[in-house]
């Protein structure tokens, strides 16, 4: 077993690693959006405020930016939608002075529908929303979301279907505040069919539902009681990178394939930190799920995540119907729990709980260690969703 003393170092990096990510400051990889190449210059640079941003938007073609000036900007319809290749964003940077605002749970609504390609959006928040935050539509690629706050969307903040290639999501916060979602058709990332995507650098936090296996209030018993993972690709995807997410008090927290095809692809450096062994629902307990799950997905890397849970679930990293995957220098709980028909290279279910030297080298703590580890990452990132209590 390791010593105590080394994954303090290792902890170390992970305060680093974090607090750049989260408390403001701006690392290598989360630079103000107008200074990295992705802004890269705009055909022209149309001005909107809460009283014509809608009809600013409409009028924008491809190659032009909309920059929102500071205030909010209320929903009155279903979707705003952008069918240019267009830039949107806040004149000041901070998402906090651009809220675009739904009217709750009970009107459907999808904030921003993209249905053109290499459409960006960065700098803004989007709130109070029925469906979705940022709908993403079929065939469209090259979807650039970045410095993004999304808070309280009932059925998932960002969704994409039928998607192409070379989409990005990074820097950006997303989750729910209070106990959770209403329903548990719910989740941060959800995307069908996104091949080449590169998730990064993001702050999810608090991705539940409350246990009544329903669409908001609807369809009752359908869903699975705790919610959909806080990033889930699935249905065709594959050769997706994502990394330096830190993940916090949610049901599950990265899942591939769920039953459909998904190759390819690397999971790595994130944080998954889930203080809670699991929450009441309304219909009795529900124990958290899985850190990283590999359900019918295969050719992945999964390597140096650290994965700090409290709940008894096997499978802080899990692999069920996939093969060719590497798992490999990550610090976790427990051993990878193989599922079933699963092929990869890794630490098992095996009663030695060790890797064997020049294998794959998991870290798997003991008790003490994985809940002082739990305790001090908490404490150090001080975020939005995220407490200590009971450790």
């Amino acid at each position: 077993m390791r010593t105590f003393a080394i994954l303090m170092v290792v902890l170390a990096g992970i305060v680093k690693t974090v607090s750049a990510t989260t408390d403001g400051q701006t690392p290598n990889h989360c630079k103000p959006f107008t200074s990295i190449q992705q802004f890269g210059s705009a055909n022209r640079t149309l001005k909107a405020d809460p009283s014509n941003w809608v009809t600013v938007i409409k009028q924008a073609g491809d190659g032009d930016e909309v920059v929102l000036v500071d205030g909010r900007y209320l929903l009155d319809r279903y979707a705003v939608v952008l069918n240019k290749s267009i830039t949107l964003r806040s004149a000041s940077g901070n998402p906090d002075s651009v809220i675009i605002e739904g009217k709750g749970y009970s009107v459907p609504a999808e904030a921003l529908m993209v249905m053109a390609e290499n459409v960006q959006i960065a700098d803004i928040s989007v709130k109070n929303i029925r469906d979705h935050a940022i709908a993403i539509k079929a065939g469209v690629s090259g979807t650039f979301l970045y410095n993004l706050k999304l808070v309280d969307v009932a059925t998932g903040h960002i969704k994409g279907s039928k998607l192409n290639g070379n989409g990005t999501i990074a820097c950006s916060q997303i989750g729910y505040t209070g106990s959770g979602s209403q329903g548990d058709y719910n989740g941060a990332i959800d995307l069908h069919q996104a091949r080449g995507w590169h998730i990064r650098d993001n702050y999810i936090y608090n991705i539940w539902g409350d246990g009544s296996g329903c669409f908001i209030n609807t369809d009752c018993g359908t869903y699975e009681p705790g919610g959909a993972p806080a990033i889930l690709l699935w249905n065709g995807s594959g050769e997706n990178i994502i990394e330096r997410n830190v993940i916090v008090n949610s049901f599950r927290a990265i899942t591939l394939g769920l039953g459909t095809e998904y190759d390819g692809g690397i999971v790595q450096n994130n944080i998954i930190v889930n203080t809670e062994s699991g929450r009441q629902g309304k219909n009795g307990f529900i124990p958290s799920d899985a850190g990283i799950s590999l359900l019918t997905a295969s050719n992945v890397t999964v390597q140096q995540n650290t994965i700090l849970m409290r709940s008894d679930y096997p499978g802080n990293i899990e692999v069920k119907h996939g093969t060719g995957n590497t798992i490999r220098q990550n610090i976790m709980a427990r051993p990878v729990w193989d599922r079933g028909s699963a092929e990869f290279n890794g630490c098992g279910s095996a009663a030695d709980a060790e890797c064997r030297h020049g294998e794959s080298e998991n870290i798997i703590l003991g008790a003490e260690d994985s809940d002082q580890m739990l305790k001090e990452t908490a404490a150090a990132l001080k975020r939005p969703g995220l407490t200590v209590h009971g450790l």
